[in-house]
């Protein structure tokens, strides 16, 4: 009875904010990979031979993803990556850098 007269539940996490919560800011290797050449054009990342050199920090991102397909040799320097990302990057002859 005293349910229907609250009018639904009136416990759970409704209302409680997590006090430690970081807002991280990442993106996936497969969108660096598609923006690296607006990245060129735009001086943020710089061609080195073969390899394109990006420091990740400079754009505000704080961790690199490894949803996506990296086609290009990329050195990435960034704070921090997944393991899957590290991975893909690697594979194709880069480096992830953890800056």
């Amino acid at each position: 009875k005293w349910y229907k007269e609250m009018g639904g539940p009136v416990f759970g996490k409704n209302g409680f904010c997590n006090q430690i919560a970081t807002d991280v800011t990442t993106i996936d290797v497969g969108a660096l990979d598609q923006i690296v050449p607006s990245l060129l054009v735009q001086g943020i990342a710089k061609q080195e031979g073969d390899t394109v050199v990006i420091n990740a920090a400079d754009m505000g991102i704080d961790k690199v993803l490894g949803c996506g397909r990296v086609t290009k040799k990329i050195n990435i320097s960034a704070p921090a990556f997944s393991e899957t990302a590290k991975a893909k990057i690697e594979k194709m002859g880069g480096k992830a850098l953890v800056a």
